[in-house]
């Protein structure tokens, strides 16, 4: 029975291919039975592909455009995934990169120029208006204004803030030359909200945004934000992967690669 599924859903594919035959990409079809996302991420490790493009679910019953394949695949894929809203009317017409500068360590500040680089190069292409937003919050600042005041909180606050905006502005000198109409978001507050604030704001058709993973902790994000904002955003998403992630599903892999005899 799963083998007629599968074969009924390879036609299916092949005549979809058939209608891009003019287009001189060569199409691969593959099916496999099992977890989608799980099936999908361990096809990307296995042909080592570099991008992962998926429609959006749709929207169920708690009204969200991306489900639980999408946000597993943010876990398990080890490229970037670029999830498209359905129904996509043309091409990108204003677009939103979600960058973090609270920490300047390279890993971080690596992400960030991935996210620029093809956050610009999209807009740049599609002729797309660019915004760039980042949060930042002051580390225990509620039990630090009970403990050492407010007027000594506000300096420090007012000093972490001018060091995020200078990071940013830093960060930005490169894809400015590229988006001379490039616009800075800074806001303190959750990332989340703020990410989502701007999203809707600026009505973005798409968000290019990093998926941070705690080192030697493959496939987890740090603080969740990623999944987070894909819980009731309206627009594409292309996720970004930083250099040091590894899919636990690659890793099941190297480990059956590794037990198998020669």
């Amino acid at each position: 029975m799963c083998g007629n599924f599968a074969s009924d859903q390879r036609r299916q594919l092949l005549d979809i291919a058939s209608e891009y035959s003019d287009t001189g990409v060569a199409f691969d079809v593959v099916v496999a039975i099992g977890d989608p996302a799980y099936e999908i991420a361990r096809q990307v490790a296995l042909g080592e592909h570099d991008l992962l493009i998926k429609t959006a679910e749709g929207f169920g019953l708690v009204d969200r455009l991306f489900g639980s394949v999408s946000q597993s695949l943010l876990r398990l894929c080890p490229c970037p995934v670029w999830l498209l809203k359905p129904k996509l009317d043309g091409q990108f017409d204003c677009i939103v990169a979600a960058v973090d500068v609270s920490t300047d360590e390279s890993v971080n500040r690596e992400l960030n120029q991935q996210i620029l680089q093809h956050a610009g190069m999209i807009a740049a292409r599609e002729s797309a208006a660019l915004h760039v937003v980042s949060a930042w919050n002051l580390w225990m600042e509620n039990p630090l204004r009970i403990k050492m005041g407010d007027e000594l909180i506000d300096r420090m606050a007012k000093e972490y803030e001018a060091q995020i905006g200078e990071r940013l502005d830093d960060l930005l000198d490169d894809a400015r030359s590229q988006n001379p109409g490039l616009r800075r978001h800074v806001y303190q507050g959750n990332a989340v909200e703020k990410i989502r604030e701007v999203v809707d704001h600026v009505k973005a058709d798409l968000l290019v945004m990093g998926t941070q993973c705690r080192t030697g902790v493959s496939g987890f994000l740090i603080g969740n934000t990623a999944e987070s904002v894909l819980g009731d955003i309206k627009c594409s998403v292309l996720a970004i992967k930083p250099a040091h992630f590894v899919s636990p599903v690659e890793s099941e892999i190297q480990e059956a690669d590794a037990v198998t005899p020669a």
